[in-house]
């Protein structure tokens, strides 16, 4: 499983880059949103690209924090939350 921030590579295609959104569809279809961490040959950003999520291969967890990504890691929201004020 791919988590926003991870960098992931495509297995078929060799597109890399790092996970910047998810989106899974009622009848079970998953796909990452990878945005390239590289410049293209003729010197300009590719876009980023969806790709389904059985696709990738994550090569380094955690590449890029988000607040998404950090609550994640720290295991949700916290037990105690702060009062209502």
């Amino acid at each position: 499983m791919a988590n926003l921030g991870d960098k992931v590579k495509d297995r078929i295609n060799g597109f890399a880059g790092v996970v910047t959104g998810r989106a899974e569809y009622l009848y079970g279809c998953v796909q990452v949103l990878v945005a390239p961490t590289a410049i293209g040959k003729d010197g300009k950003c590719p876009d980023s690209i969806w790709l389904d999520e059985d696709r990738v291969a994550v090569t380094k967890a955690w590449a890029v924090e988000s607040p998404a990504s950090a609550e994640l890691r720290a295991g949700g929201p916290q037990a105690y939350p702060a009062p209502i004020r």
